[in-house]
């Protein structure tokens, strides 16, 4: 299986120089800040990360922190999630990290109603969504077959991981790269992170405009991910003109207006 490198960074790892990393990550997963029962709160770094990814063109995702107990809630939080990546266009997923107790205090059910409220507002809005988690929440918490629907994000800091059918392993807490100074969750990404790549062969060739122009005639049944990979002009469908644009940038020519 074809991997790629990703971390995962915050405001805890300060300042980032990211024209250095870009040369030692493949992608780049963005905290955008965390999700309460009473309050939505920004990372203080999310502003300047985003645009620094967008800036230097590295492929991002994104994970949002949850202390919600109510499927109620998470809707609200939710939309909260959706308007503040307005005018943004991740490659990879959008992730609700799963890890704190109080999340899981109301049941399996409640939990999975949570994950379902979540990961369906932003499918709707045209992000691929996922869930993250340490491999012993899933076998404990998070077992249901729903969540091999949407995409797994694993924190296994083991020789392997140990949740099958994961997109992302995060196999460390003490990864080093240069432009971030300190320690850094290092990630095994199984996603391509390249933009219109819908194959995962890491290369932007015809087929992929074939497999975008039959998603867009819905012929072909893709997953939120390669739908997103596929969404060349960022409006969050797929159309006869993403297909058009993935064909001219395999053709090495200049993408149309």
């Amino acid at each position: 299986m074809k991997e790629w490198l990703a971390c995962d960074v915050s405001e805890y790892q300060g300042v980032i120089d990211f024209a250095r990393l870009k040369s030692h990550a493949d992608a780049v997963i963005l905290r955008l800040g965390y999700i309460g029962n009473s309050e939505c709160c920004l990372d203080e770094m999310w502003a300047r990360n985003v645009a620094e990814c967008e800036k230097h063109e590295i492929p991002w995702g994104v994970y949002v922190y949850t202390y919600v107990k109510t499927p109620e809630r998470m809707r609200t939080c939710a939309d909260w999630v959706v308007r503040q990546l307005a005018g943004h266009r991740p490659t990879l997923p959008v992730y609700l990290d799963i890890e704190e107790s109080g999340v899981v205090s109301g049941g399996n059910a409640n939990t999975l109603a949570m994950a379902k409220a979540f990961c369906g507002a932003l499918a709707s809005a045209g992000f691929a969504p996922g869930i993250y988690s340490s491999t012993w929440w899933y076998e404990t918490y998070l077992n249901d077959p729903w969540y091999d629907t949407v995409s797994l994000w694993v924190a296994d800091w083991s020789s392997e991981c140990g949740r099958q059918g994961a997109d992302l392993w995060q196999y460390t807490s003490r990864g080093r790269l240069p432009g971030i100074d300190g320690y850094v969750d290092l990630n095994r990404l199984y996603l391509s992170p390249v933009p219109g790549d819908a194959d995962g062969d890491g290369a932007v060739t015809a087929r992929d405009a074939r497999l975008a122009l039959r998603a867009s005639a819905r012929l072909e049944t893709l997953s939120p991910a390669e739908k997103a990979r596929l969404d060349a002009d960022g409006d969050g469908v797929l159309t006869a003109r993403d297909a058009r644009r993935i064909l001219r940038r395999s053709a090495g020519l200049e993408e149309d207006a």
